[in-house]
């Protein structure tokens, strides 16, 4: 993980916060008049250095409309926060678009779920992993690691653009397998550089929305 100084710590913490009391994402004009910048390209230096290092994306408006600070999944394991925050959704069916910020947090749950700092929950869309007992609609913890055992259940990018729920194995020497747990689908395979691991999954908040998605 890349290394962070500590006015970048500060400003994690502060969008970490905000969203979780505003219910939306910060603005740059926030983050300035927050830290007490006199000048608006102070607040956008540490904002794209934090860009840079993949903590962050800016959401770009139009002239004159102020740019909206999307925290990333590696934001949220330097960060101190009150609760679980719900980065997005993903599929557990074919891979689909990657997964999007929903400015939605979920209050720990840590005696039904086993949380650590940094992890993040995504909703699950699909019925491909109803044979683990993910249904659609179900909350999924995820534990941000690059690296998991064959055979276990991974969130994972396909082509840095399609974000899938599967149980992952490797195929030497050059693929990667994704085996859904629904006898009703097939495994997916794939040229192991298309395809990058975000988390391993720790378990899951079943919500009772479970209709067709």
């Amino acid at each position: 993980m890349a290394i962070l100084t500590a006015i970048q710590k500060d400003i994690l913490q502060f969008l970490a916060l905000f969203q979780h009391r505003e219910g939306r994402s910060a603005t740059g004009t926030e983050v300035q008049q927050h830290f007490g910048y006199t000048h608006h390209s102070t607040a956008r230096q540490h904002l794209q250095a934090l860009e840079r290092k993949g903590f962050i994306q800016l959401a770009r408006g139009g002239h004159g409309v102020p740019y909206h600070i999307r925290l990333l999944p590696p934001a949220f394991a330097v960060v101190d926060t009150l609760s679980l925050p719900v980065v997005g959704a993903i599929a557990a069916g074919s891979p689909r678009e990657a997964i999007q910020q929903t400015d939605r947090w979920v209050e720990r749950l840590e005696d039904l779920l086993p949380v650590r700092p940094g992890d993040f929950l995504l909703t699950v869309n699909g019925e491909s992993m109803i044979g683990d007992g993910i249904l659609p609609g179900d909350l999924v913890l995820i534990r941000p690691q690059e690296v998991v055992e064959p055979g276990q259940i991974a969130a994972v990018m396909v082509r840095d653009d399609e974000a899938t729920l599967k149980r992952f194995y490797p195929q030497p020497p050059s693929h990667v397998r994704l085996v859904p747990s629904n006898p009703t689908m097939g495994d997916m395979v794939y040229p192991a550089e298309e395809v990058r691991v975000i988390g391993k999954y720790q378990g899951l908040i079943r919500t009772g929305h479970h209709g067709r998605q």
